[in-house]
């Protein structure tokens, strides 16, 4: 490899190392206002990118910033689709020229050493970083600026590299009229891309003069040519630029004193957005960037002061012709309005890592060292640190997105945001309130006015940052709406909030949710509810209107869960949080009145259409108290229809997800629960979820099968579920995503397990499915992950218990030795705690469930139970934790289970009884051997039921 290579090779890696920096994650951050002019803009027919036109509402107002770049981006668009992601592609491929050219104009100005410097301070810049990913035109900029500026120096030999030849470069295929051809094109597109890159222009211009001047020969001025021809395509701009300027401060335009700018200038291109100013390892690192900064301007004018000069001025002049203007119009908003003079910034700190290295060359790869590190840094911090993140609209779009029911509506303060929200919730109407009017004034009709019309219209208003001036709607709102949530999201440069407002229905009118059967839920009680919209749609949300009644004084702040569940139990929504999102809690209504509240409710993407329970649970998240305590209590039917179009995957949150091909179907992922409340213990039981795709209903496997293997390979345990049971049989369509959940029993030896899923024929053959992209690798099954089995510790004393049965035989493997119970005389409405003490004789094998019940007594504690429970409560043993295939002979059991009484128990004596019996099995339960009889149930004791107090007078 020749010496002249080595550098060309080190700058072809900082361009690689800059792609990969500002590509990690290109989309991280939303986009902000102004990158939704962007998309709109760019959206537009090409005669309506020229013109500038954006409606605001009546008002027709023109862009501050000329069309090349949305020409560009327009353009793009069309050959690469529009997307968030492709616009900010753009700008990062604008970006990346900037290493090289930055690293060409060093190697001219200050040597080759400088120079690569300077094109690593550039691959690292966070401040490139930030706006290489963001859809505007600032990278545009600063390489069309570079162009320019590079260009200038080889047309007119501005820093006398051809004089010192003598004559022109043998390898330079550039004569310099050419370069001043690329100079004239450059800077005339950067004038039609930033209005502020004339202050760069501006620069090369005194630069150019003063190389001519330097002459002093008469066809020495014939090289101002091409400058007139940069003035005469920049002319059309001319009379609105300086309109602009006429019309004054505009809004979120103040004046920026020269000191700040300055500032700007050392931390904005040192660190970007991504750092801490007051923080003061930061200030400390400002301070060193300074210092290289100076070192750098002192270096170059030792070694040769053109250098010095020129790189100064270009970093300088254009600030303070920006300063200049301000002094009219405040037009300096952060570094982003001087990002075009960040290379000489670079240059220059390149400069002063070369000075340092003729001096001291260990100190110089130390400085070097630091600098970088201190810009690799906040890169990190960019992508890693949230309290750096820009104006995060999209997560607001997304959370109303999700919890938005047709009919809402979405409101803006001003019609640019608009622009923003037409792209991040296109599903949802947007409107700007107050308006713009066509005098260019916002309309200033009190909030009444413009409120009530749209509460006719829409259920639900999300007001996005409501103003209080020219109209204080936030004020209207809060005194003549109802809030029923509001969330902040992560913000730079302006307030990233919402509030969603409703009208409250009039209670005792025609607006009551239907009147349903009176629900006890603690000292809450539910007396109507209805769901909007009717048809709940598989992945959008649901808004079910509860009517609650304070029953209790001094309650709690309680949280509300809402499910979803089919006719196995399992859960297809979730509306598990705080009443009105923790805007009015539970805590703060009044004891006697009703209370409206609006509960969202979000269907899982991957819900079959049909009928399901809804049911509800009320809880203290302080406390862990629920009501009722055995599970939600149901409301009701309601019904998931089909959406429209089958949902994309990449809306489900699938936590592994995978790619595999089978016969009519697509595997997307897989989850494995975590063990509650520590390791999985033998004999517990897990539910495997796998997400599919159907591709061709008529071709979809009978089964999905789940086995559990030890070390060697072997088949521990397996499990299967059919699969037409899971809405993928023959009323699926193509495309429709399902998840799949396959209970499996853990077995009773402690290990480590690999589980892997399988589609299964109906005759229980295992199907191919193929792997890999393209998926072209055959394989019999898919790994799912990795489970630890572990043996509870065995406890064999029997511990003190309320009442001792003496050990009451349950078939031929278990014991009851007694129970604690919590109530002994309960009302209705009560929970009734009881705790069952069960020690084991022998192993049991099969998987019982325990179930404890309160029956109606007979005359004799002899006879059979008078009727049905009125309350049980079942389950596998000790919360699920002890299935009892795990049960080790010897041991003793702890089993507690909590009954709901219902509030409508009549008063009397009940029996409590408990029994063991096999889900699995339509056999009679275990024979109990109690008092000399044989039972399916041990009695454990007769309870009155007392009669429920009289409820309180408000």
């Amino acid at each position: 490899m020749t010496a002249a290579r080595r550098p060309r090779l080190a700058v072809a890696a900082l361009v690689l190392a800059a792609a990969a920096v500002r590509a990690w994650d290109l989309d991280h951050m939303s986009i902000w206002q102004d990158e939704g002019l962007s998309l709109y803009r760019a959206g537009l027919g090409w005669r309506d990118i020229l013109a500038g036109g954006i409606p605001l509402d009546a008002l027709m107002t023109r862009d501050v910033q000329p069309p090349l770049y949305f020409v560009k981006l327009a353009a793009w668009f069309a050959l690469v689709g529009v997307s968030t992601w492709s616009g900010k592609a753009l700008s990062l491929l604008m970006a990346l020229p900037a290493v090289p050219l930055t690293w060409a104009l060093g190697r001219r100005w200050l040597g080759p050493r400088a120079a690569l410097a300077a094109a690593a301070f550039t691959a690292l810049s966070p401040a490139y970083l930030w706006y290489t990913q963001e859809v505007r035109h600032y990278t545009m900029v600063v390489t069309l600026g570079l162009i320019g500026v590079y260009a200038a120096v080889r047309a007119w030999d501005i820093d006398g590299a051809t004089t010192r030849r003598a004559s022109p470069s043998p390898g330079d295929p550039f004569s310099p009229r050419a370069w001043a051809v690329v100079a004239v094109v450059a800077n005339a597109a950067l004038v039609w891309t930033h209005y502020l890159g004339f202050f760069l222009v501006l620069f090369q211009g005194i630069a150019v003069l003063a190389a001519v001047a330097r002459r002093r020969g008469p066809r020495g001025w014939r090289a101002l040519a091409p400058l007139a021809a940069v003035a005469l395509l920049a002319l059309p701009l001319v009379p609105y630029a300086v309109w602009r300027l006429g019309i004054g401060p505009e809004r979120d335009q103040h004046f920026v004193p020269l000191t700040v700018m300055l500032k700007d200038i050392v931390l904005g291109f040192s660190f970007g957005k991504s750092a801490d100013q007051a923080s003061p390892w930061v200030m400390a690192l400002d301070a060193g960037f300074a210092a290289l900064l100076a070192a750098g301007l002192a270096g170059a004018w030792r070694a040769r002061r053109p250098a010095a000069l020129f790189l100064g001025g270009y970093l300088v002049v254009p600030v303070l012709a920006l300063y200049a203007v301000t002094f009219v119009k405040p037009v300096y908003m952060g570094f982003r309005h001087i990002l075009v003079v960040a290379p000489a910034y670079y240059l220059l700190l390149g400069a002063g890592i070369a000075a340092l290295a003729r001096r001291r060359r260990p100190a110089a790869w130390a400085a070097a060292a630091l600098a970088l590190g201190a810009m690799l840094a906040a890169d990190l911090a960019f992508y890693r640190d949230p309290r750096f993140r820009k104006d995060d609209y999209r997560a607001l779009a997304e959370y109303v997105r999700a919890r938005a029911v047709p009919g809402d509506a979405v409101l803006v303060p001003n019609g640019v945001l608009k622009l923003t929200f037409d792209h991040l919730a296109p599903d949802l109407p947007v409107v700007s309130l107050p308006p713009f009017l066509a005098s260019g004034l916002q309309d200033a009709r009190p909030a009444e006015d413009q409120l009530m019309p749209l509460f006719r219209q829409h259920p639900r208003l999300w007001y996005v940052d409501p103003p209080r001036a020219p109209v204080d709607m936030a004020g209207w709102l809060d005194a003549r709406a109802l809030r029923v949530d509001r969330q902040d999201f992560p913000g730079d440069t302006t307030p990233v909030y919402f509030n969603a407002y409703e009208l409250a229905p009039v209670l005792r009118g025609g607006q009551n949710p239907p009147r349903r059967e009176t629900v006890h839920l603690g000292p809450l009680d539910l007396l109507g509810w209805d769901v909007r919209p009717a048809e709940l749609v598989p992945g959008r949300a649901g808004r079910v209107r509860l009517i609650w009644q304070v029953t209790a004084r001094g309650i709690p702040a309680y949280k509300v869960s809402l499910v979803v569940r089919d006719a196995a139990g399992r859960d297809h929504a979730d509306g598990d949080h705080e009443p009105y999102h923790g805007q009015h809690p539970t805590s703060a209504w009044t004891f006697g009145e009703l209370t409206y509240e609006p509960h969202d409710l979000l269907v899982d993407p991957t819900a079959p259409p049909g009928t399901y329970t809804l049911g509800i649970t009320v809880y203290d998240p302080a406390t862990g108290e629920t009501y009722p305590s055995h599970g939600p209590a149901p409301l009701g039917e309601v019904t998931v229809a089909r959406p429209p179009v089958p949902v994309a995957p990449r809306a489900v949150a699938i936590p592994a997800r995978l790619s595999a091909i089978g016969p009519g179907l697509t595997v997307l992922g897989a989850s494995l629960p975590t063990a509650p409340g520590g390791p999985w213990t033998v004999g517990t039981r897990l539910w495997a979820d796998v997400w599919v795709r159907v591709d061709d209903p008529a071709r979809v496997p009978a089964r999905l099968a789940v086995d559990l293997l030890d070390a060697f390979g072997r088949t521990a345990a397996t499990a299967a579920t059919d699969l037409d049971a899971d809405g993928l049989g023959a009323d699926a369509r193509p495309g429709d995503l399902r998840r799949v959940r396959v209970p499996l029993g853990l077995p009773g030896d402690a290990g480590r397990y690999d589980i892997r899923a399988r589609l299964v024929d109906p005759d229980g053959g295992t199907r191919w499915l193929r792997r890999g992209r393209p998926a072209v690798w055959p394989v019999r099954g898919l790994w799912l992950g990795r489970v630890a089995v572990t043996a509870p510790p065995m406890r064999e004393e029997t511990p003190q218990m309320d009442v001792a049965l003496g050990g009451v035989p349950v078939g031929d493997a278990v014991a009851l030795m007694g129970y604690d119970l919590g109530v002994t005389q309960p009302r209705p409405g009560d929970d009734l705690p009881v705790t069952l003490y069960w020690r084991v004789t022998a192993p049991l094998g099969a998987d019982y469930r325990a179930t404890v019940q309160l029956v109606p007594a007979p005359a004799s504690d002899a006879d059979a139970p008078a009727g049905p429970p009125v309350a049980q409560h079942d389950g596998i043993p000790a919360g699920g934790t002890r299935p009892t295939a795990g049960w080790r002979a010897g041991e003793v059991v702890a089993d507690p289970h909590t009954l709901a009484v219902p509030a409508d128990t009549p008063p009397g004596d009940y029996l409590l009884i408990a029994a063991l019996y096999d889900p699995a099995s339509s056999g009679p339960r275990p024979v109990a051997r109690q008092d000399g009889r044989e039972r399916d149930f041990v009695l454990l004791r007769r309870i009155a039921v007392a009669a429920r107090p009289a409820p309180a007078t408000p």
